[in-house]
């Protein structure tokens, strides 16, 4: 019936692609779902947000393949409040977007959303036309999300006229955002100019018990860079985190 407690099971890619028409309902995964001989069309928009939950259940999408144009884009294009995704694997996703803020899960989060146990593997992110993250693009103003155990690995983010964050991308000002237990690694994280491992500026919350590792962070101009964040507005703590055998520079000096 699509409530908590008894939420639509989910087996195939149409019915994945189905959620698109109940925006605010609960969901399971039931398997793994291969997408590579179907057509993923983006779920959700700026207007009309996903705001129910899907749990995958420990189980993975697999081979989906975004070409887009505009913004935001993703698997989902836009997260608001009461949304939760949880217990998801990613794996071998590509978003190719001529567009801003792009993220291979959510492309925008409007609201209190929370994010715990999702994973990235073996994906890429390729933006020509603005900024983005590998898991969620922009977290817009208001906005309260907490991501938990989440891990990025072996994957690829490209933003060549924007900025860059290895989980996330930026994160407004009057938006918090709480990053607890989180691993980016084996990944190279470019964009043309603020660019972090884990977000590219956060402008307040918290960041705890998260690690980069092994991963190429670069921006190809003069803009901010870091091994987690590359910028923030004096309003974000970091705590237990380690960055170890990365690559961190930015091609052009003041």
């Amino acid at each position: 019936s699509g409530t908590a407690a008894d939420p639509y099971i989910i087996q195939t890619p149409a019915e994945f692609q189905s959620i698109q028409n109940n925006l605010g309902a609960h969901y399971i995964l039931a398997n793994d779902i291969d997408f590579s001989a179907y057509s993923l069309t983006p779920i959700g928009s700026p207007s009309s947000p996903f705001y129910g939950t899907l749990n995958g259940n420990n189980h993975a999408l697999k081979n989906i393949d975004l070409s887009l144009t505009g913004f935001p884009n993703g698997i989902f294009r836009s997260a608001g409040s009461s949304a939760e995704f949880k217990n998801l694997i990613l794996s071998n996703c590509k978003l190719y977007l001529d567009g801003n803020w792009g993220g291979i899960l959510i492309g925008s989060i409007s609201g209190n959303v929370i994010i715990s146990n999702c994973d990235v593997a073996e994906s890429e992110v390729v933006l020509t036309g603005g900024s983005g993250g590998i898991l969620c693009g922009r977290v817009s103003f208001t906005s309260n999300v907490i991501v938990s155990n989440c891990d990025i690995s072996n994957s690829y983010l490209s933003a060549n006229t924007g900025y860059s964050g290895g989980l996330i991308s930026e994160c407004t000002e009057s938006s918090t955002v709480t990053i607890t237990s989180c691993t980016v690694k084996n990944s190279i994280i470019s964009g043309a100019t603020i660019c972090g491992g884990i977000s590219c500026i956060i402008n307040s919350g918290t960041v705890s018990d998260c690690q980069v590792s092994n991963c190429i962070i670069i921006s190809s101009s003069y803009g901010n860079i870091g091994g987690f964040v590359g910028a923030d507005s004096n309003n974000l703590e970091i705590s237990d985190c380690s960055v170890s055998g990365c690559t961190i520079y930015a091609m052009q000096y003041y």
